[in-house]
């Protein structure tokens, strides 16, 4: 969060930020926790969310990802909280 908080400092205040679900070491309901962890303590103005796409994988990934059905779960819970922002 230190690269947030020297953007705002400066005085920006149009800041988006991405997410990609899927990466590896990521537990479930994590990426939707550090959304709303941002969200909580800075003005942002927009948050995209991305699938990590299966032929994007390096081939070891998959077994240290969460399942595709966990990420799409997911999905529609992050929608969910930026459509009520």
């Amino acid at each position: 969060m230190h690269a947030l908080d020297a953007i705002f400092v400066t005085g920006f205040q149009n800041v988006n930020v991405d997410f990609i679900l899927g990466l590896p070491h990521v537990t479930s309901g994590g990426t939707l926790t550090d959304i709303k962890t941002l969200h909580d303590s800075y003005p942002l103005s927009h948050t995209s969310v991305y699938l990590l796409e299966d032929e994007k994988y390096p081939p070891h990934w998959k077994n240290i990802s969460e399942k595709p059905e966990s990420m799409q779960d997911e999905q529609i819970k992050i929608r969910d909280f930026l459509a009520s922002r």
